[in-house]
């Protein structure tokens, strides 16, 4: 992986949060003032709580707790008021809120009791109404009949020169991590008979996973390497009727004579409701992020690599590998040297419109993005509808109901430029604003500047 690909996603996984080593913030903005980021109209109306069909805003802020940095997802009024927290993961963190269309469900992004899945991250669902959760991804679910035992061997091929203990292993049906002893083995007992998966964890990069046949009453061996690395899935999306949800499948992986080592590869895939798998983007680019289908369910809209140059595609909603249409296309500029795209897609109600961020990137790592308007069938020009100062990033648009506001994470450095080096110091502040969709004075809705990926 280029290292400009491995630092944008970076900023990428915290703005949608998911694949994931996720973003946090280590200081907070009290400013009320607007900042001066707005594209220049004094005369927009305030919508008030109601006005805009869903009187609530989903969001995720970080805070610290016994010295780690995590997050967890928020609703709040539109105008900011009666700020409620909605999970409570801690020590696993929350984000990236996807709202369902009859308004009654959340989807997110996770790590909760991942002892349970095969992978690092998964895609939760929330029900409102009673809190209940449901993990999407991660095939957690098997009935036991009959057990065995598994012999864990892991080999550290990383050269991070770790302790084993530090080492988590886990397998289909278990109750929590168990851990490696001095000699980087373990015993793992009653584990379920058959096919049956077992992981080793480190962090995000740093792991394993494999499928072992366990007999009944009966032992097998398997080792690991943990440079073999990780699955996660991030990014939910629904279908319109709530029976499917897209998302980002990913991979990290660690290869030590890389630059930097923490590799990846991402692609689309979609689940039903029940979590069974229905359908993935084959001979994807490995830059393949933040689906979301259209208002009927006939197309799908996702961004594609390379990263800063990203392309936002077009495909059917029933097919991810029927036709692909580019309706907004990124490239590089060898006059300016500057590398410009199209990110973070979202449909308008109508389905004729795609908010996305418009990013421009430098030659030295400064970034700078708009949220702007592209038609469907990608005719005529974008059209901008935030003008933000010269050290600042507007992304994760999200229309309201109807279509006539657009909420969105304005990310702002606390330099005078927005450099990746900013991104990696976590030197800035992130934000929600909501603007009209037509243009017009932004509203800042919170002022923490630790919250961020909002829906409606």
């Amino acid at each position: 992986m280029e290292p400009k690909k491995y630092i944008y996603f970076v900023i990428t996984v915290w703005l949608t949060c998911l694949l994931i080593c996720f973003l946090v913030f280590s200081c907070a903005d009290d400013d009320d003032t607007d900042d001066g980021n707005n594209n220049g109209s004094s005369a927009t109306p305030t919508p008030t709580p109601g006005s805009t069909g869903n009187d609530k805003i989903y969001y995720n802020r970080s805070t610290v707790s016994g010295g780690v940095l995590y997050s967890n997802i928020y609703a709040m009024n539109i105008d900011g008021s009666d700020k409620r927290q909605l999970t409570n993961m801690f020590p696993y963190t929350a984000l990236d809120p996807a709202l369902s269309n009859d308004g009654q469900s959340l989807a997110f992004t996770s790590n909760f009791e991942s002892f349970k899945s095969v992978n690092y991250y998964d895609i939760f669902t929330l029900q409102l109404s009673d809190q209940t959760l449901k993990r999407i991804t991660g095939n957690e679910y098997i009935q036991v009949n009959n057990t065995g035992k598994v012999n864990v061997t892991v080999n550290d091929k990383t050269n991070y020169g770790m302790n084993p203990s530090a080492i988590m292993v886990s397998y289909q049906g278990c109750d929590n991590f168990k851990t490696l002893n001095s000699n980087w083995k373990v015993t793992l007992n009653n584990v379920p008979a058959g096919n049956t998966w077992v992981k080793v964890v480190f962090n995000r990069h740093i792991g394993g996973y494999k499928t072992v046949t366990v007999p009944v009453g009966g032992t097998t061996s398997v080792s690991f390497k943990l440079n073999e690395g990780n699955f996660l899935a991030s990014q939910a999306a629904w279908f319109f009727d709530g029976s499917k949800i897209a998302g980002v499948s990913g991979y990290a992986y660690y290869a030590k004579n890389s630059v930097p080592p923490e590799q990846g590869f991402d692609k689309i895939g979609v689940w039903a409701s029940d979590g069974s798998f229905v359908d993935d983007l084959q001979n994807g680019t490995g830059y393949d992020l933040n689906p979301v289908f259209s208002p009927g369910g006939n197309y799908l809209a996702y961004s594609r690599g390379p990263i800063t140059r990203e392309s936002i595609v077009l495909v059917p909603g029933n097919n991810l590998n029927g036709s692909k249409q580019v309706i907004a296309e990124g490239g590089y500029d060898t006059s300016t040297i500057i590398s410009y795209g199209y990110t973070m897609p979202d449909w308008s109600p109508q389905g004729n419109t795609i908010a996305c961020t418009y990013t421009l990137t430098n030659a030295n790592g400064d970034l700078n993005g708009n949220i702007v308007l592209i038609n469907r069938d990608g005719s005529g020009s974008p059209v901008a509808v935030t003008a933000v100062a010269s050290n600042a990033l507007a992304t994760s648009a999200d229309f309201n109901h109807d279509g006539t506001w657009i909420t969105y994470t304005l990310i702002t450095s606390k330099g005078t430029t927005l450099n990746v080096l900013d991104i990696l110091a976590l030197n800035f502040t992130s934000d929600i604003y909501i603007v009209p969709s037509t243009g017009g004075t932004p509203t800042r809705v919170t002022t923490d500047g630790v919250s961020g990926s909002s829906c409606w």
